[in-house]
This record gives C-alpha cells, sequence and structure tokens, in this order.
C-alpha cells in the first residue's frame, strides 16, 4: 500500500531541526500570505456568508462542524447553503451537485458528503460559487474553508481547532502547519472552536485571550455504534488526520486491531483495496472507514467496489459543549449580515 501523512510529526514538535532549516522559506510564506489576506477584496453578495475555517494545514474538523451548523440552521427554519471548492474535483466554473450522478472525481468527496443533506455547490471562484448557491434559494451560506484567499465577504468566521495538534510549532508552511502568520489570521476571526481532548487546549486559551476572541469547546462522537465497535477490525482512512478517527474508535471502546493511514484525500487504487481486502479475509476482521472515504468508492467497480461493499461506514458527529452555541453563531453571521446590508444600501 502507498501511505503518507498530510502534516510531517516535526510541525507539532516545539524545537526541530526540520524547522529550523525551512524557516526561511516559511517566513517567506508566511509573509507572502499575510499580504495576500490584507490586499484582498473580498466580494460582498446579499446573503449572509459563515465561514468554517482553520489557521492550519491539516484536518481540524471543518465538515463535521459545518454539517452541525447546516443541522441547526435547519432546525431554526432557515434553508442553508454549502459553498466550498470541491478538493480534487475537476469542476471551475460554479457547479451545482448532485450526488446521484457526480463523482469524487468530479466535485471532491467533501461536497458529496454535504450533497447527501444540504444543497452543495462546488467551484474555484467562490463568490461565483456563492451566487450560484443564493440562485437556489439558499438564506444562509456556509463556506468550508476559504479563510485565508478571502475572495469571499464572509460575515463571521468560525476557526477550528484540533485538540492534539493546536497550532503547532506556530510557523508558517513548510516550516510548521500554519497557513499565514497567527496574529494576522487571528485578527479576521470572530469564534475559536476547540475540539477534542488534548494537550494543546492551555495554550490554544492563551491565545484566543490575549487576542480578545471567544473560545468555545465541541466533541466528535460516533453515532449509533454500539455494534459496529465491538467487532474486530481494521480501521482505514484518507483524512486530514486519520489518527484522529482512529483515536474516536479507541476513546470510544472500539476493538481496533489494525490502522491503516492514506494521505488525505487519497485516490485509493485496485492494490489498496486488494491489500485491505486481503488482510481483513486472513484476519478474519471487519473493515471500517469514514464517511468521507467511503464516497470515493462507492461508485467504484473492481476490487474498489468491493471494498466499498465489505466497508463498514463509522459515522460521527460533532457535538458543542454548549447546546445553544451553533444557534449563537448562525444568529450573530445573520446579524452582522443585516449591518453590512444597512451600511451598504443592498
Amino acid at each position: 500500500m502507498v501511505v503518507g501523512k498530510t502534516a510531517p510529526d516535526f510541525w507539532f514538535e516545539p524545537f526541530s531541526w526540520q524547522a529550523l532549516l525551512l524557516s526561511p522559506v516559511g517566513s517567506a510564506y508566511g509573509s507572502i500570505a499575510a499580504r495576500r489576506m490584507a490586499n484582498a477584496e473580498p466580494e460582498k453578495i446579499n446573503a449572509p456568508v459563515l465561514c468554517v475555517g482553520n489557521f492550519t494545514v491539516g484536518g481540524t474538523g471543518k465538515t463535521p462542524t459545518a454539517r452541525k451548523l447546516v443541522e441547526e440552521a435547519q432546525q431554526m427554519g432557515l434553508r442553508p447553503g454549502i459553498i466550498l471548492r470541491g478538493y480534487g474535483g475537476k469542476q471551475r466554473k460554479p457547479h451545482l451537485v448532485d450526488p446521484a450522478t457526480d463523482t469524487a472525481e468530479t466535485v471532491g468527496d467533501e461536497a458529496l458528503l454535504y450533497a447527501k443533506n444540504v444543497t452543495t455547490v462546488v467551484g474555484a471562484d467562490r463568490a461565483a460559487a456563492a451566487k450560484a448557491l443564493r440562485e437556489t434559494g439558499c438564506d444562509l451560506l456556509i463556506m468550508d474553508d476559504g479563510f485565508q484567499s478571502r475572495g469571499l465577504h464572509y460575515d463571521y468566521a468560525l476557526i477550528t481547532v484540533d485538540a492534539r495538534r493546536g497550532f503547532g510549532n506556530r510557523q508558517s508552511v513548510p516550516a510548521g502547519p500554519l497557513r499565514a502568520p497567527l496574529p494576522v489570521q487571528m485578527s479576521y476571526a470572530d469564534m475559536l472552536l476547540f475540539i477534542g481532548e488534548g494537550p494543546r487546549e492551555g495554550e490554544t486559551l492563551r491565545v484566543a485571550a490575549r487576542a480578545a476572541k471567544p473560545l468555545t469547546h465541541a466533541s466528535v462522537a460516533p453515532v449509533q455504534a454500539k455494534t459496529l465497535l465491538r467487532k474486530k477490525m481494521i480501521a482505514y482512512s484518507g483524512i486530514g488526520d486519520p489518527e484522529k478517527f482512529f483515536q474516536t474508535i479507541r476513546a470510544h471502546g472500539g476493538n481496533l486491531v489494525h490502522a491503516q493511514p492514506f494521505p488525505d484525500h487519497h485516490e485509493f487504487t485496485e492494490l489498496d483495496a486488494s491489500a485491505l481486502l486481503d488482510a481483513a479475509r486472513r484476519n478474519k476482521l471487519s473493515l471500517v472507514t469514514t464517511e468521507k472515504d467511503w464516497v470515493r468508492l462507492e461508485k467504484q467497480t473492481g476490487l474498489r467496489g468491493e471494498l466499498a461493499e465489505k466497508s463498514a461506514v463509522l459515522r460521527v458527529e460533532l457535538e458543542f459543549a454548549d447546546p445553544g452555541k451553533p444557534k449563537q453563531i448562525i444568529q450573530a453571521t445573520m446579524a452582522n449580515y443585516q449591518t453590512r446590508k444597512l451600511e451598504s444600501g443592498l
């Protein structure tokens, strides 16, 4: 199998020779990213936009966060929609995702996952995608990522932070995981969402307090999975942080015999499928993966199709420590939009 990691371990170590060696490049990258954020002229559209972003490269829980906000908005009587670039997809112009006909190759795995429950538009130009989404009748636009590019004006920015990794060594790519210098990114954030449990909580609290940004907490847990977790299993995943998925299984008593990570948005091959299927048969183990990984397999044929058929999906859900927080975030987004609307005369 071809395996790998999206984020190198040294990004999350306080001191390393790799980070020291790459720090000049990281400083240059960070400076360019900071200028781009400062000089961007975000397009404003006539709709409230809630951005779910992160400060770092890799998985921090944006997808379950956005899905939770969609669920809350629907309960509030709103008609939310999702905007995203569609990582790995082939859509340049705005494209309304149809889960019945689109594939991960054409729109990306995250888009397929969202589109099963909410109107979703992908496109390289997020402002154009937002306009297309607005035309479908959506009255709250939730943007997955796009925080740093600032091509589309957002009325509220919720930043997800992984409890285990935090802000890493606080250096910019490639010396560290930051997409731009932390103080610069922090200035555009409205709230930080600390997800899970881990050693970075104290650091995150201090950073948020110094920046006078509110911080809230949430956790991710499996949904209706007691029977599945009792089985001896091979878990495999190619998401931003596969280890988070494996730890979720362990934390909830899962009988995890082997954990197989893949790179983020990994395109599974016949060789990958063969190895996983053979290992499961040989050791009499169940196969378990994430929703995001499974949608990349569900329409495949051959061994990949067989892998999809024989893999159980462990669905997870984000739960805020304060159950009223999602509604407050949506209400703040709507209020900021109304203020913007009055000021601009939209």
